[in-house]
Formats: structure tokens, C-alpha cells, sequence
């Protein structure tokens, strides 16, 4: 209500992602039937290493995305 911009719900580059979050991606994880990944480069770390982790896990992987990433041939699903 301050009339300002208010700032999304994501990380721009150059900034860490909150410990709290990756804590809870790995308890998450723990416990997932399966894992969606919608338009992302599969490039940024830490976040491109949760889905080939879970595909590792043996967990299915389906990719949403325009083009092809350099994991896409990892994943069981990918839709373009």
C-alpha cells in the first residue's frame, strides 16, 4: 500500500536462494511420485540440479519446455 513496485516471488540473477527453500525441496523430494519442470534452461544452479537429483532417484521427470535443454534427453517426458 506504499504506492512502490512490488517485487515477485523469484531469484534475479546474481542472488542465493534461500537455504530454507532448498532444505525444503530436499524433504519434498523425500517423498515425490513425480517431478515437473516448466520452462526453465536446466543451466542456473541450484535449481538446475533438482530434477536430473530426482531422475537419479528414479523418480519420473517430464519436461515443459519451448526448446530442447541439455537434459532434456535424461527425463522420461519432454513436451514442446
Amino acid at each position: 500500500h506504499c504506492g512502490g513496485m512490488l517485487r515477485p516471488h523469484v531469484v534475479w540473477f546474481n542472488e542465493q536462494l534461500d537455504s530454507n527453500v532448498l532444505r525444503q525441496v530436499d524433504v519434498a523430494s523425500e517423498s515425490c511420485d513425480l517431478c515437473l519442470v516448466v520452462g526453465t534452461s536446466s543451466v542456473v544452479y541450484p535449481a538446475a540440479m533438482i530434477a536430473p537429483n530426482m531422475r537419479r532417484r528414479g523418480v519420473p521427470v517430464a519436461e515443459f519446455n519451448l526448446e530442447t535443454t541439455g537434459v532434456t534427453s535424461q527425463f522420461e517426458y519432454a513436451f514442446q
